[in-house]
């Protein structure tokens, strides 16, 4: 058995299950997944995207009042030991009446209508694989998120990636190693990269997949040795804004380019000590829906 209280930061933390359920099985249902006791209604709320990283599902916390959460209407019964439910916000677009056009129309609003953000929805088998990834937005970096249940030792093959955006998350209990994330032997140069972002959303870093050819893989010139059973490593790639020179000004000028230089694309790192923690999330993009995931366990028990 395991239990993990991880902090969230203010704003998007990723994350995912960190242990299986102890009554078997390789997913953790949604009401399983616990906001701290302080943690107030929709002080918290899960997104779960698709491989666009858009928004296909949103749910909103719900703190336990008298043995029961949830908004007007739809409360629910909490059971013991709980500290509050999660609830899905269902979005209706609802066109404007005659009367609502004629009345925005003075503030130059041209739309058809609007999104009605107060419908709610309880679900019950809303449920997450082990080792996938979703985004917590927290309004306070005092608030905490609570799983518990098995601790498992099994490397984990995602054999079905999609193309585009795939949400994971480090789904044991102790820190992961990057290059213990393996790519199938058919993934090919910078077929993936593993993306790490901060409460912004913003990208912080970014590793490429580099697949092993006679022993070694990476880039020219920073080619390293793959240890044995191993599909390849991962490479940072480091940007590095470069000014523009007076000549390129004036031939950017016709295009009104007006920023004072570029992003070079071309500058690699081999990073050995890069790891994320038990329950840290990552966004991996994968170029083809044939490539899979490995994630090798940190421990034999």
């Amino acid at each position: 058995m395991g239990y993990q209280t991880k902090e969230t930061i203010e704003g998007w933390n990723y994350t995912g299950p960190v242990f299986v359920p102890v009554a078997g099985g390789s997913s953790i249902n949604l009401q399983d997944i616990q906001m701290n006791a302080t943690c107030p209604n929709q002080g918290a709320n899960i997104t779960v995207r698709n491989e666009g990283e858009s928004i296909l599902e949103d749910y909103y916390w719900f703190k336990v009042v008298n043995g029961k959460a949830g908004p007007d209407g739809l409360k629910q019964d909490v059971p013991e030991g709980k500290n509050g439910l999660w609830f899905q916000m269902v979005y209706q677009f609802i066109e404007y009446t005659p009367e609502e056009m004629a009345d925005n129309a003075q503030y130059g609003v041209f739309d058809d209508g609007y999104e009605d953000f107060d419908r709610w929805e309880f679900v019950t088998d809303k449920t997450f694989d082990y080792g996938s990834g979703f985004v917590i937005n927290s309004l306070n970096d005092s608030y905490t998120v609570q799983t518990a249940g098995k601790v498992s030792d099994d490397d984990l093959v995602f054999p079905d990636l999609v193309e585009g955006w795939n949400f994971f998350s480090n789904p044991y209990p102790a820190a992961v190693n990057l290059q213990d994330l393996q790519m199938n032997n058919t993934c090919p140069n910078q077929g993936a990269n593993i993306t790490v972002r901060n409460e912004g959303e913003s990208i912080l870093e970014d590793y490429y997949w580099f697949k092993v050819a006679n022993g070694k893989a990476g880039p020219d010139g920073l080619k390293q040795d793959v240890p044995e059973g191993k599909n390849g490593l991962w490479f940072q790639m480091v940007y590095q804004f470069i000014e523009y020179t007076a000549e390129e000004m004036e031939e950017n000028a016709q295009y009104f380019v007006f920023d004072d230089g570029y992003e070079d694309f071309d500058h690699w790192e081999f990073v050995s000590d890069k790891t994320f923690n038990g329950g840290e999330g990552f966004v991996l993009n994968s170029l083809s829906d044939t490539y899979s995931l490995t994630i090798l366990a940190p421990y034999d028990l």
